[in-house]
């Protein structure tokens, strides 16, 4: 039986060895497959350490098979990023129960709240156009709306939560897909997404990790397993999140004075109105934080724009979602434990391209612009982080 758990781990900590522990015992698996957010992640930031450093640390902290979620996938909302992410896990047809942790486990509240999302009926379609139309935001819109269908006054508080918002897009994304795989619910323990809290068992967020990390407050090895701690000691890597921001950030105020509105209207998260806003920013914002604060609106969350801008330096379109999501999909493999080989052989290769290397994929497959992309894309990443090797030379990294 293989478990699966979508994931970032970025980086690996205490939280994310709960959820382990409690999806291997919950669903008495005897393996553990993870789909990881690879150099980049959904909040349109970079990793703080780079994909193949994290999916060492899920190998040795639990995971039999780590694979990375296409850059298409990841950048992106969180109802596309979870069904393309869900889809290739379906097209494995290996993957049995999909684990996910969450701040409400009751799997039947989750379910109905999916399907009303899912389904649309036509009082519910009714409702969220009227609070729309009445000035709401369209995540308050649709709380409001699930709270007066369902008559259930919970309902918007639940998904007022991140990680219950992900949790009933992967059901959603089971249910569209009339997947087989069982979603399962663990109760999320620690501190709440993005808080500065820490807890009795130094259970934090990982936000704040990145936060000390990125002030070379060594106290953050407190909160992090002992796995992910040996594993950044031994390879000695400089974090890249902070210096890479402000990288970020230099390049697309470079686009602003050589592109135009067409460019950034043709971006992934962009729109026309956006767009001529982007070319109207003062030249005097700088930072990642300045600029996403004047594009900032009720519908324009600081999490959209941050990935926009992302998008815009490496110039991921609208149009490569489109294909994405219609074309094969496919998935890198970036690490497995040696004695569990033999459960990819299972993998029903018809519906989905495994990549273990990129030179032979690319070499097969001449014809995948998204896949030549992701490797600039993944290059760009290694370059700004002072690498001087490239992702088409990257091996899978197998342990015993």
């Amino acid at each position: 039986m293989v478990s699966a758990v979508i994931s970032e781990f970025n980086p690996f900590h205490k939280g994310h060895e709960y959820l382990t522990n409690q999806a291997k015992k919950i669903t008495g698996c005897d393996t553990m497959l993870t789909i990881i957010s690879g150099n980049y992640v959904q909040r349109g930031e970079p990793a703080i350490f780079d994909k193949y450093t994290r999916a060492k640390i899920a190998l040795l902290s639990g995971y039999d098979i780590c694979l990375e979620i296409p850059v298409y996938a990841v950048l992106s909302s969180a109802q596309f990023y979870a069904y393309n992410t869900v889809r290739i896990l379906d097209r494995l047809g290996i993957v049995d129960n999909l684990c996910f942790g969450c701040e409400n486990d009751d799997i039947s509240v989750l379910t109905e709240i999916a399907d009303i999302l899912c389904d649309e009926p036509h009082e519910f379609k009714e409702l969220l156009k009227d609070y729309i139309s009445n000035g709401k935001s369209y995540a308050a819109a649709v709380g409001m709306a699930l709270e007066k269908y369902s008559s259930n006054k919970s309902f918007a508080d639940i998904i007022s939560l991140p990680n219950n918002i992900l949790a009933i897009e992967y059901i959603k994304a089971l249910k569209s897909l009339n997947s087989k795989i069982k979603p399962v619910a663990v109760k999320r323990k620690g501190a709440p997404h993005n808080s500065t809290v820490i807890d009795s068992a130094n259970i934090c967020s990982a936000s704040l990790i990145r936060d000390l990390i990125n002030k070379d407050d060594k106290s953050y090895i407190n909160y992090i397993n002992d796995s992910c701690k040996k594993t950044i000691e031994a390879i000695n890597q400089p974090h890249v999140n902070a210096v890479f921001v402000k990288k970020i950030a230099d390049i697309f105020n470079y686009l602003r004075t050589i592109k135009d509105e067409n460019y950034f209207a043709e971006i992934n998260e962009c729109n026309i109105f956006l767009a001529n806003k982007i070319m109207n920013l003062s030249n005097s914002l700088s930072s990642y934080e300045d600029i996403i604060a004047a594009l900032k609106s009720k519908d324009n969350t600081y999490t959209r724009l941050s990935r926009l801008i992302l998008c815009s330096v490496l110039e991921i379109t609208q149009n490569d979602l489109e294909l994405f999501s219609t074309q094969k999909p496919y998935v890198k493999l970036l690490g497995l434990r040696k004695s569990k080989s033999f459960v990819l052989k299972d993998c029903n290769k018809e519906n989905i391209d495994i990549i273990t290397k990129w030179s032979t994929y690319v070499n097969d497959n001449p014809d995948n612009k998204l896949v030549k992309k992701e490797l600039s894309i993944n290059d760009l990443y290694l370059g700004l982080a002072d690498s001087t090797t490239r992702e088409i030379s990257k091996s899978v990294i197998v342990i015993e």
